[in-house]
C-alpha cells in the first residue's frame, strides 16, 4: 500500500514539473468555480451563510435517510404473501442488454 501512495505521488510531481501543468490547474480551478457560481445562481444563493445552511441541512437530511436505509431493504427483501394465496412472490428482476 506505501509503495502505492509513493508512485502515486511520483506521478503527481511529475506532472507538476511538466510546462503546461499549471496551465492546466488554472483551467480546472476556473471550470470548478464557474460550477460552483452557476449553482449558487441557479438556487439562489446568495452569501456563505446561505450556502453553510444548505449543507447543514443537506447533511441532517442524509443522516436521517442512512439511519432508515437498513430497514427499508429488509422490508423489501421480505417475501411478498397476496391475499387468497399461500405462495410467497419474489419480484421479476429485468435485465436490459447494453446494445
Amino acid at each position: 500500500m506505501h509503495m502505492r501512495l509513493i508512485m502515486q505521488l511520483q506521478v503527481i510531481v511529475e506532472e507538476q514539473a511538466k510546462p503546461y501543468a499549471s496551465m492546466d490547474a488554472k483551467i480546472r480551478n476556473l471550470k470548478d468555480m464557474a460550477s460552483t457560481l452557476a449553482f449558487c445562481q441557479e438556487n439562489h444563493i446568495e452569501s456563505r451563510e446561505e450556502l453553510e445552511s444548505l449543507l447543514a441541512s443537506t447533511h441532517e437530511d442524509y443522516t436521517i435517510k442512512k439511519k432508515h436505509t437498513p430497514s427499508l431493504r429488509m422490508s423489501l427483501r421480505k417475501p411478498r404473501i397476496f391475499s387468497g394465496t399461500q405462495s410467497s412472490v419474489t419480484p421479476i428482476r429485468r435485465y436490459t442488454s447494453s446494445s
